[in-house]
């Protein structure tokens, strides 16, 4: 049985049979709001990215709503979710080229909607550009990371001292060690 809803191509199966045949997240918005199309962060969202996705400017154009806590804009449309910046990307340059394309920011600014500071991009050109824009959490940067910038310079240097002895002196793998001295980890250093 499909979703009563109209353009909801869900199932609803006999666990929701008992939810006046429409889908768990239709009933979900029925039961909160008393509407199953409302759209959970309300259509305020949409009518400002459509007001403004032919804005002219170059500043950055920050979304004037609430963000998540990466720094993104969270939008619903037609119930999917998505996020801010892609929508006016899709808006302002048409469809993405393929799945797999992301809207990039030329600005840097994650909560920016800016549609000249907007493109698509695949994932790789994406990643560069954060490098570029100093946003990538690489090295230090890493939450992860046990070595600091100092640390990767003394390892390299260090040809005379065994593979063991850095890697017990620092804390960390001998394949570790042997990636920093070959350049795998750290290229940028």
């Amino acid at each position: 049985m499909i979703c009563s809803v109209e353009g909801c191509s869900a199932t609803v199966d006999r666990v929701n049979g008992g939810r006046k045949g429409m889908c768990g997240v239709h009933y979900q918005r029925m039961m909160r709001h008393g509407d199953p199309t409302r759209e959970p962060w309300g259509s305020d969202r949409l009518e400002w990215l459509k007001s403004n996705s032919q804005h002219c400017g170059d500043d950055c154009l920050i979304f004037p709503f609430q963000t998540d806590d990466t720094g993104y804009a969270p939008i619903s449309v037609g119930g999917k979710k998505t996020h801010a910046h892609r929508f006016m990307c899709a808006l302002s340059k048409g469809a993405a080229p393929s799945k797999r394309h992301q809207a990039a920011h030329s600005c840097g600014v994650r909560s920016c909607c800016n549609p000249g500071h907007l493109s698509w991009k695949t994932q790789s050109q994406n990643e560069a550009d954060k490098l570029m824009h100093g946003r990538s959490n690489r090295g230090e940067r890493c939450g992860a990371a046990k070595l600091t910038s100092a640390d990767v310079v003394f390892i390299r240097a260090c040809s005379d001292k065994k593979q063991r002895e850095l890697a017990e002196m620092f804390g960390v793998s001998r394949g570790h060690i042997a990636g920093l001295r070959t350049g795998r980890f750290w290229p940028d250093l």
